[in-house]
């Protein structure tokens, strides 16, 4: 359970910070909660982290104690749409080098523990609009592919605002405040109390039956072929983990529907809605329940040697969309996958998902912003965790049969 309420007022303080660093314009600067005409709180992932959208349109992700990542709508290499280019027009007031100066003026001050890119090379890239100087600016950490850079930031050459930035080094994160961030607004449920025996429900309200497990079952299977997803050797009755299966009803964005999870002895799971499945986690996925808490010793147990970048591997998926279930391009146009959060220290494991990068904020039907999120081990090439958000995708992917 999160305090809604306590974690916004946290961001704002978050928030006010960040954009006193990086010079956003005080018009354009959130105050209140009423200022965001977009607020998300958790995800699949982490319950604290957010992505708020400001009624200006101003994006801002918080993650481990800190607005980790930045999107003005004036940002020429993530523009929204080609109508936003007139507006970013306008003669250069800054040197490439003055860029530079700036850009390790607004990382020194966001760091945690010292200014990582002093050491690191930087690579700049300027328009190649004469009219629309800005620049992107980018500190690689290593030059072997699936690596993230240290930092990446895109300075607006005419004002020297910030127009996007990305922090992914662990030397811009505060974790000593994302762990008081956790305690002050996240308490987990408390379990059930026990009822007297004559008061309790029976199992079949809340536990699948064994008739609608052997039913969905087949159609999991289907699901993990048409992915290419690795379904385990448990697939049977006899071994499924009955303390973590459970059925109920679905609440929003789902369908409403009766909704059933199904886990096996050895941790594989999905998960359904009437007998669309919609999920699938693997034995081995990484990110899973509430990893930011995990121990060192559990990290390890995933570090290994990329062989594939997760670009790679969101575009092999983003073809089998296409190829296999016959969903059209034009759907997917709007749909860009981007890194959500990867592994460090060696570790070869990242979430990926598929956001709508035309519409900032929610349509006006309610349907959800991004359309998969997907686990990827990048040493094997194997998708670890699968789910499908969009359920237009969802029901598409139900009525095709694989080819």
């Amino acid at each position: 359970m999160v305090d809604t309420n306590q974690l916004l007022n946290i961001a704002l303080m978050l928030v006010s910070n960040f954009t006193s660093v990086v010079d956003v314009p005080p018009d354009r600067v959130p105050r209140q909660p009423s200022d965001f005409q977009k607020v998300v709180v958790g995800n699949p992932f982490s319950p604290v982290d957010l992505w708020l959208v400001s009624k200006k349109g101003e994006e801002f992700w918080i993650h481990e104690g800190v607005v980790n990542q930045y999107l003005s709508p004036d940002s020429y290499y993530k523009a929204q749409s080609a109508s936003s280019l007139p507006r970013l027009r306008g003669a250069s007031t800054l040197s490439s080098n003055e860029v530079l100066k700036l850009a390790g003026s607004f990382l020194r001050r966001l760091g945690k523990r010292g200014n990582l890119v002093t050491d690191l090379e930087t690579i700049i890239r300027r328009s190649v609009l004469d009219d629309i100087p800005f620049y992107l600016l980018t500190w690689p950490v290593t030059k072997e592919p699936g690596h993230l850079p240290a930092a990446e930031i895109e300075i607006d050459a005419r004002s020297g605002r910030v127009a996007a930035l990305d922090l992914w080094a662990r030397e811009y994160f505060d974790p000593s405040f994302a762990s008081e961030i956790s305690n002050r607004v996240y308490r987990p449920d408390p379990p059930p109390r026990p009822r007297p025996k004559l008061l309790s429900r029976p199992d079949s309200e809340w536990k699948p039956t064994t008739n609608e497990i052997q039913e969905l079952v087949p159609k999991w299977l289907k699901f993990c072929q048409a992915f290419g997803l690795r379904a385990g050797s448990e697939t049977n009755i006899a071994d499924v983990d009955w303390e973590e299966t459970f059925r109920g009803t679905s609440s929003p964005p789902l369908p409403r529907g009766r909704f059933c999870k199904v886990q096996f002895r050895n941790g594989t799971a999905f998960e359904a809605v009437d007998d669309t499945i919609f999920t699938h986690s693997s034995s081995d996925v990484a990110f899973s329940g509430s990893w930011a808490e995990k121990t060192p010793d559990y990290w390890r147990r995933f570090v290994g040697t990329p062989k594939k970048r997760w670009e790679e591997m969101a575009r092999e998926l983003t073809d089998l969309l296409v190829g296999k279930l016959g969903v059209s391009n034009a759907y997917l146009e709007k749909y860009t996958p981007t890194l959500y959060t990867e592994g460090t220290r060696g570790m070869t494991r990242c979430i990926v998902r598929w956001r709508d990068t035309k519409n900032s904020s929610e349509t006006s039907s309610g349907a959800a912003s991004d359309l998969i999120w997907a686990e990827f081990d990048l040493s094997s090439g194997a998708t670890t965790f699968l789910m499908l958000s969009d359920w237009k995708l969802v029901r598409w992917q139900h009525q095709q049969e694989p080819k």
